[in-house]
């Protein structure tokens, strides 16, 4: 895919048009977003605490479903399947309605 150079960017020799690498071309863009940016530092603290928070949650409910079932296979498999459709379900839901509403209000 050949796009064109970007006004800060040095153009190649030979070419006024670059080749678009992927995101992951260059292994040190992720550490310098987290190092000069302080606000995504925050984020990124934040989320991966919610996501430890997540699964804490996902194995404390399967040991006390395994504790409180006679049947904690079925108990357990149900569990984990209405969780995984609610969520489905309310990102797509989420998603629509985040569309819908005006970015600039």
């Amino acid at each position: 895919m050949k796009m064109k150079r970007p006004a800060t960017m040095k153009p190649p020799a030979n070419s006024e048009e670059y080749e678009v690498k992927p995101w992951y071309y260059h292994p040190l863009q992720y550490i310098n977003l987290v190092k000069r940016n302080p606000n995504y530092r925050i984020y990124l603290l934040s989320h991966s605490c919610q996501h430890i928070g997540d699964w804490y949650i996902r194995i404390a409910s399967r040991l006390t479903l395994d504790k409180i079932s006679s049947d904690s296979a079925t108990a357990i498999s149900m569990f984990f399947l209405v969780q995984t459709v609610t969520q489905v379900t309310f990102s797509q839901v989420g998603g629509a309605l985040a569309d819908l509403v005006d970015k600039e209000s």
